[in-house]
């Protein structure tokens, strides 16, 4: 036990000696170069997985679908509604 607390308290001066002890100043940004590079690589990637996607999806009509019995016959009329002159579909 005791040789455990000494190397606890060795380590936890070294650390504290690490942390205390000022650094050299640097001017260089030497992480800007990886950091594009990583990003190229990262958008290159995502952008193969997103247009190797495999959408095989059934087409799927948007808006109103009406289904009409076989032989009825539609046109389109210009009428007056409250909403003004509209194109409305009359079938019979």
């Amino acid at each position: 036990m005791h040789k455990t607390l000494i190397a606890l308290a060795t380590a936890a001066a070294f650390a504290g000696a690490g942390i205390a002890l000022p650094s050299r100043a640097e001017a260089q940004a030497w992480w800007v170069i990886p950091a594009i590079v990583a990003a190229g690589v990262g958008t290159v990637v995502v952008a193969t997985a997103v247009a190797a996607r495999d959408d095989t999806r059934p087409y799927e009509p948007r808006g109103v679908v009406q289904v009409r019995p076989y032989g009825t016959q539609c046109y389109f009329e210009r009428r007056q509604t409250p909403q003004g002159l509209r194109n409305v579909q009359v079938c019979f």
